[in-house]
C-alpha cells in the first residue's frame, strides 16, 4: 500500500472520527499530479468554504481574462460598499479611486483581500464563476454572495443556505488543475501558479498570509496555496512542489480551537510530506 495511502487510513480516517465527536468535521483530499493518485477522508462532503472560495474568484476571472471579456490592466473603481474589514492596501485607499485587476487578483490571493475578491466578482459576476467552476466537474463549489455586510443574495448555493461552500475533493480538483494547465489557459494557469506562490516575478512585495500547509515544511519546498479562516472554520489548500495538491478544512470549530487545528493541518502537511518523500 502506498504510505500516503495508508496514513490516510490509519491517522486521518481515524481523527476525522474523533473529532467528530466534538462536532468538528474534518474533510481532506489528496492528488497526486503525477500518477493522478487520488486519497481522501469525507472529500466528498461540502463544508464552508471560507476564503478558499477566492480560487473559483480566481479561476473565473482568468477563464474571463481568456474570452477577452476584461484584461490583467482594467481600471476598477474602488466602491467601499464592497469592504467587509480593512484586509489589505485596497481597503484603505480612496473611495472612488481606481486599481488594476491584476493588483486585485495579488492582493485576493496573498493579503485574502476581501475587498478584491468583491470588486473580481462583481465585475466578472458570481453566475459566470460558478458556471465556470461547475463545467470544470465542481458543483459543490458555490459562491453565493459578496464578501460584505448586506450584500444581496445572488444564488442560493447547493443546499438553499446561501453558504459558499466546497468540498476537499473539489477543491483539491481545481488547484492541480490550475498546475496542470486545465482550467484555463497555458498563459493565465502559468500567471494564477505565480500568484498563488508570491512568485518575486509578480512583484507583490508583502509575504503571503498564507502558511499553515508550509509551516512545518522544510525550507525552500515550492508551495501555491490558499487559507481559510472563519470564526468556525480554517482549512488551506495548495499544490507542494508541483508534485501534489492537498486540502483540509476543518468545519464548525469552537472558536477557542481555532490555533490549535490550525496547527494540526501543518502537521498533517508534514506527515504527508515526508511519506511522499521519503516513505
Amino acid at each position: 500500500m502506498n504510505l500516503v495511502e495508508d496514513f490516510f487510513n490509519k491517522e486521518i480516517a481515524p481523527l476525522a472520527e474523533s473529532v467528530k465527536q466534538h462536532h468538528i468535521h474534518l474533510r481532506v483530499a489528496y492528488q497526486d499530479l503525477k500518477s493522478d493518485q487520488h486519497y481522501d477522508v469525507n472529500g466528498e462532503e461540502a463544508g464552508w468554504a471560507a476564503s478558499m472560495i477566492k480560487v473559483p474568484v480566481l479561476i473565473g476571472t482568468m477563464r474571463a481574462l481568456d474570452e477577452r471579456i476584461i484584461s490583467l490592466n482594467d481600471l476598477l473603481t474602488i466602491d467601499h460598499y464592497f469592504r467587509l474589514d480593512p484586509t489589505s492596501e485596497i481597503s484603505y485607499r480612496a473611495q472612488g479611486s481606481q486599481a488594476n485587476i491584476y493588483e486585485l487578483l495579488c492582493y485576493m490571493i496573498l493579503a485574502s483581500c476581501n475587498e478584491s475578491t468583491n470588486m473580481l466578482a462583481n465585475r466578472v459576476g458570481i453566475p459566470y464563476i460558478n458556471h465556470a467552476i461547475e463545467s470544470l466537474g465542481c458543483p459543490k463549489t458555490h459562491l453565493s454572495h459578496l464578501l460584505c455586510v448586506g450584500a444581496p443574495l445572488v444564488d442560493g448555493g447547493i443546499d438553499g443556505t446561501s453558504s459558499n461552500t466546497t468540498s476537499a475533493n473539489e477543491m483539491t480538483k481545481l488547484m492541480a488543475g490550475i498546475y496542470q494547465a486545465k482550467v484555463a489557459s497555458a498563459f493565465s494557469s502559468d500567471l494564477m501558479v505565480r500568484i498563488l506562490e508570491n512568485d518575486p516575478s509578480i512583484e507583490y512585495p508583502e509575504r503571503s498570509i498564507n502558511g499553515y500547509l508550509t509551516a512545518r515544511l522544510p525550507r525552500g519546498t515550492q508551495v501555491g496555496a490558499k487559507a481559510g479562516l472563519l470564526d468556525e472554520d480554517v482549512m488551506e489548500t495548495g499544490v507542494i512542489n508541483e508534485d501534489y495538491a492537498l486540502t483540509i478544512m476543518f468545519n464548525k470549530v469552537n472558536p477557542l480551537l481555532l490555533s490549535r487545528l490550525g496547527r494540526a493541518i501543518s502537521i498533517i502537511s508534514k506527515e504527508i510530506f515526508k511519506r511522499y518523500y521519503h516513505g
